[in-house]
């Protein structure tokens, strides 16, 4: 399992209302990415997002050279992307502790 933490300008949603409705527009695209298990939209300091991958080969498939492009042209800066070995997860939801291999 591999966490990546993708880091954009810190307006890059917009204002609230703006930031909903780009995340209602685009978030169904993500239930259709190969070996991604979960994608978090983040604001803060940085806008981004942090997303749960079945492993590495999944991610950087998906996070390439061309969807940097994309990025990169619709938001003014290139991303900044972080990845992450995932060991151990505690999973209070469930109720769970995993050693994914």
């Amino acid at each position: 399992m591999i966490l990546t933490i993708v880091a954009l300008p810190s307006q890059a949603y917009g204002d609230d209302d703006g930031a909903r409705q780009l995340f209602e527009d685009v978030a169904p695209r993500f239930q259709a990415i190969p070996g991604l298990h979960t994608k978090y939209f983040v604001s803060g300091p940085h806008s981004g997002g942090v997303y749960i991958w079945e492993d590495r080969a999944a991610a950087e498939g998906y996070l390439n050279a061309a969807w940097s492009e994309r990025m990169t042209k619709s938001y003014g800066a290139a991303p900044q992307v972080t990845y992450l070995d995932v060991p151990c997860v505690v999973d209070n939801t469930a109720g769970e502790i995993q050693f994914p291999g």
